[in-house]
């Protein structure tokens, strides 16, 4: 049965905005990439992003194991926990735009495990653990009622948080839910100076409509 061209659109804007997710988890966006990514959201053209190539992916499980030794040796570093974890989540969409689904959803189970593995041993930063899980339901696992208990948690947390409003918004447009997604991507704007690479990519969504957001009221 072929698919409907609103549904391939949603799921053309959510694997674009996974590999945007995983780019703002790993190394963070520069200026030049979101409004390269703002512009391609305003064009509206459908495009497809070319296959991961097999250097890629090498260099990808070689830094992968890399950071298994060093965590080995620092078993209790938070933080490289959370670089192991954000690389687990890129090996699983490399993985996946290759068609390999098992190797894929290995990866987002051993990445998911270090982030509650790293939630339970340091709790003080419990907001920024919850906030990957909601990322994790919502992108990875299309988990929609985790998602949601995760970005609601995540928020009661922490309210002033641009990057929870912004993720939580482009689910919600995803759903279908317009008006709170609008909402939240305005509350970034309200939140994030004019020109930042969270407000740059927020107006996008909103100005670009490629979210078939409902107008401002």
């Amino acid at each position: 049965m072929p698919v409907k061209k609103k549904t391939a659109k949603k799921i053309l804007y959510r694997n674009i905005f996974v590999s945007a997710v995983a780019l703002i988890l790993i190394a963070g966006l520069v200026l030049s990439a979101v409004l390269g990514f703002a512009d391609f959201l305003v064009s509206g053209e459908e495009q497809t992003a070319p296959p991961v190539g097999e250097d890629y992916l090498s260099t990808l499980e070689d830094l992968a194991a890399s950071l298994e030794e060093t965590l080995a040796a620092s078993p209790y570093d938070a933080e490289l926990k959370m670089r192991l974890a954000d690389l687990y989540l890129e090996l699983a969409m490399a993985h996946g735009s290759l068609g390999a689904a098992e190797s894929r959803d290995a990866y987002v189970q051993k990445g998911e495990a270090l982030i509650q593995q790293a939630g339970a041993e340091f709790p003080e930063q419990h907001a920024i653990f919850i906030l990957k899980l909601a990322i994790l339901a919502a992108f990875y696992q299309d988990d929609a009622i985790r998602a949601e208990r995760f970005f609601r948690e995540a928020l009661v947390l922490d309210g002033e948080n641009a990057q929870a409003h912004l993720y939580y918004g482009i689910f919600l447009a995803l759903r279908e839910r317009g008006a709170d997604a609008r909402l939240h991507l305005e509350k970034v704007l309200a939140l994030e100076p004019e020109g930042s690479e969270l407000a740059v990519l927020a107006r996008a969504y909103m100005e670009g409509n490629a979210l078939n957001l409902p107008p401002s009221p």
